[in-house]
């Protein structure tokens, strides 16, 4: 690659690596229930 085509590969390489999508937040309901905890000194 020479020039330009090494810039736009560089341009091209940083937004795929700077694009950033929000996580998708789901709540499933599994049925269970807490029965212990953990002390907070662990």
């Amino acid at each position: 690659m020479h020039g330009r085509s090494l810039e736009r590969h560089a341009t091209r390489f940083k937004e795929l690596t700077m694009s950033w999508t929000t996580p998708e937040v789901k709540e499933i309901c599994v049925g269970m229930e807490i029965n212990d905890y953990m002390p907070a000194e662990f």
